[in-house]
């Protein structure tokens, strides 16, 4: 289910605005499937495709699952299009993605109105058919260019079908189709979000792995290989080795400033420096060894002059986790930090990594969009983890979850580095159940649902009270507005910010 909040700009005759909220289920090829065999068989109810996911670690019940999808509703498409991992707008398009799937067109009204405007697209032709039992794929994250306005969404491949096993798709404004970057990957591995520098795709070529063979063996072809190699990969923007824009890049220092271990033994074995030598590929990726882990989200990629050498490096930050065993990432929640990784561009040599703020637990990291690609990103936002839970009640896979209660703003350079500069924190008995969400002139955007203390005897549940809109500046991380919105809005994932003129006027 998409939702949506619509807070329009003022009037010339007042300055109050009335926000309208709305929320309806995307439209995707699987519900109209659905819809037409219940309209078919005059069935009570819809009927439900079988998931795929609840079968971790085994995927024998899983292929059973795809199997019996692709029997009753006569598809050769046994997996659902849920369109419900990530939503993104950029230009007039606003898509509604799920990763392993084409994604769904949608529109927003001014007035609020949701519509799926083509379910199953594959923009005009641009994304390959390379997976019989979804039609293609577009992957959840992507960045678009603060410089350029170019789109550069990443996806990787879930069956031996594909070629490439990862690629870069590049956009113009409302994903008009330009070129795709292959990326030279050994094994399809989960590669759930990617950043941009002025000149590299940033790739992390991490061991959460994607192995059809695995299914012969009832075991889930996603699985974390902690001894197998990691890389990181600084692929040409232009799709061929050379600057797009090569402006004074700022100084970085090289000192030692990660976070001290306190004795966890996953933190001791992130928290490490290293020296290693790298491989410029043909086309003219250049590939730096690091530490395994698992990076699902970044946070903001940028060029800079190492202060010690003169040479120039790539700094990233994003989060990573470090899973115990192959599936303890699908079978229950594993914690993640704030990590720096330093790559010296010129000599090839990773100098750097670790984590810089081993005390908050954080998710869905978030910045300023226009600092994409712009090498200007001093702070990166993410959603504050207040604790990890379980097990779920509803949920199987994961059997964890966690609880957030605010946003923390990090800083990224000198004094600041890897500190919490900043925090909203929301108040007692409210929880977000959207990530943080930055939006224009300064300011970024949570929901959050208030919860209540009592247990409700017939459901097992802690009932949803009120829903509320939460403005918060981004320059102080003070509260500046709060919305209530007339329905309970249900935990969700990623949310993105769509301008005015992007809504359509119907």
């Amino acid at each position: 289910m998409l939702h949506a909040i619509v807070i329009p700009p003022p009037s010339k005759s007042s300055s109050e605005r009335v926000c309208t909220y709305s929320n309806r289920y995307i439209n995707t090829v699987g519900r109209q499937q659905q819809l037409e065999l219940q309209k078919k068989k005059n069935l009570p109810t819809l009927p439900q495709f079988k998931g795929t996911l609840v079968a971790a670690p085994r995927s024998y019940p899983m292929l059973a699952n795809i199997f019996q999808n692709c029997l009753t509703f006569r598809t050769t498409h046994g997996q659902k299009d849920t369109c419900n991992t990530s939503v993104t707008a950029f230009g007039s398009k606003i898509l509604a993605l799920m990763e392993q799937g084409l994604p769904s067109e949608i529109s927003v009204s001014k007035d609020g109105k949701i519509k799926t405007v083509l379910a199953g697209s594959n923009l005009d032709g641009a994304l390959p058919n390379n997976n019989p039992l979804t039609g293609g794929n577009l992957g959840a994250h992507g960045r678009t260019c603060g410089k350029t306005n170019e789109r550069f969404q990443i996806s990787y491949a879930a069956t031996p079908f594909a070629n490439p096993l990862c690629r870069i798709d590049v956009f113009e404004e409302g994903f008009k189709f330009k070129r795709t970057i292959p990326v030279d990957v050994p094994v399809a591995v989960m590669t759930h979000d990617m950043a941009i520098t002025e000149n590299y795709c940033v790739v992390m070529d991490l061991p959460l792995t994607v192995r059809s063979e695995r299914l012969a063996f009832d075991k889930f072809p996603v699985e974390f290989e902690a001894d197998s190699p990691a890389r990181i990969g600084l692929v040409p923007r232009g799709g061929t080795r050379g600057p797009i824009g090569d402006k004074p890049k700022p100084k970085f220092s090289s000192g030692n400033d990660f976070a001290a271990s306190k004795g966890d033994p996953d933190l001791t074995s992130l928290v490490t420096r290293t020296d290693r030598e790298t491989n410029e590929s043909e086309d003219g990726t250049i590939w730096f060894s690091c530490l395994p882990g698992i990076v699902l989200h970044m946070g903001t990629a940028r060029e800079m002059i190492c202060e010690e050498t003169g040479r120039k490096v790539a700094v990233l930050h994003g989060l990573k986790s470090l899973p115990n065993t192959p599936n303890s990432f699908i079978l229950s929640y594993t914690a993640a930090y704030l990590y720096e990784w330093v790559l010296d561009i010129e000599s090839g040599k990773l100098l750097r990594e670790g984590v810089l703020n081993d005390a908050q637990l954080v998710e869905f990291p978030v910045v300023d969009n226009m600092t994409n690609g712009m090498g200007n990103c001093e702070f990166v936002y993410a959603a504050a983890v207040e604790r990890i839970g379980g097990p779920l009640l509803s949920h199987n896979n994961p059997s964890e979850g966690v609880v957030i209660d605010g946003v923390v703003k990090f800083g990224l350079y000198g004094k600041d580095k890897g500190k919490v500069v900043g925090k909203f924190t929301l108040p007692t008995d409210e929880w977000a159940v959207s990530e943080p969400t930055i939006v224009e002139n300064g300011y970024l955007v949570m929901c959050a649902s208030r919860v209540s203390k009592t247990t409700d005897k017939k459901t097992g549940f802690n009932s949803m009270q009120a829903s509320f809109l939460y403005v918060v500046s981004t320059e102080d991380m003070r509260m500046v507005s709060k919305v209530l919105l007339p329905e309970i809005m249900p935990y969700g994932l990623h949310s993105d910010f769509a301008s005015w003129n992007v809504l359509s006027d119907v």
